[in-house]
């Protein structure tokens, strides 16, 4: 009569590490295959950034605007000057008669519509100035959050304003504060990290914010009355 071989504890207690292993390969392909979504309580999904505050602590564009700023009033001075030449060429014609008063009041005429173009002028490069430097900031804003967002896991990343309530009463400052896009938010605020990493590391100049300098307006005229410079040609 035949009888049953029963397997050795050394067979069954292999089976059952394979098992094991098993179960574990699968549970690890099904987690690779499938990976948790990250969301906003992961404080990784999604961050928010107070732009307008980093520009009012961003420690270049503080000292571009506060150049810009000393050169526009180096400006308004050589313009004030040209004005009072201008207005000394007004009051020099009331004193003469004739073809004299003719040709003092044509300098006169010519003389106002050079400053009037020389004002526009340089008012139009002092805004192209300001907004390449708002531009270039920006720029280093957003290269520095995307450095950050890639590095912490960031997949989203809100602008708000981070004003927890209203300093004046005005209507502008009102509207701004009952239109903010987010009321509240329980997500990081990387805006700190942003504002110390810029204010730490200076990037390459890519602005050219050098001074616009009155005299470069000005061409030196032998045959000014004033023996001074005169308004350059403009192109």
């Amino acid at each position: 009569m035949l009888t049953a071989h029963r397997p050795s504890w050394t067979l069954v207690a292999i089976i059952g590490i394979l098992c094991v292993l098993i179960v574990r390969l699968a549970h690890s392909e099904s987690q690779t295959e499938a990976p948790a979504k990250p969301t906003a309580k992961d404080a990784t999904g999604i961050v928010l950034i107070d732009v307008g505050r980093i520009y009012e602590n961003h420690q270049r564009f503080k000292n571009a605007m506060e150049k810009m700023k000393l050169d526009v009033m180096a400006a308004e001075n050589g313009l004030k000057a040209d004005a009072d030449r201008l207005q000394a060429i007004a009051l020099a014609a009331q004193s003469l008669r004739g073809e004299e008063q003719d040709a003092k009041q044509r300098e006169f005429t010519s003389r106002q519509a050079e400053l009037n173009l020389k004002a526009t002028t340089m008012k139009k490069d002092f805004l192209e100035r300001e907004a390449r430097i708002y531009h270039q900031v920006y720029q280093e804003i957003t290269e520095e959050t995307t450095k950050y967002s890639k590095q912490h896991g960031a997949h989203l990343v809100f602008r708000y304003n981070s004003t927890t309530g209203i300093s004046g009463a005005s209507r502008e400052e009102i509207l701004q504060y009952i239109n903010r896009p987010i009321v509240y938010s329980d997500v990081p605020d990387i805006t700190d990290i942003v504002l110390a990493a810029l204010n730490v590391t200076p990037p390459a100049p890519k602005v050219d914010d050098s001074k616009i300098n009155p005299a470069d307006y000005y061409r030196v005229d032998p045959d000014s009355s004033e023996g001074k410079s005169a308004p350059k040609d403009q192109k």
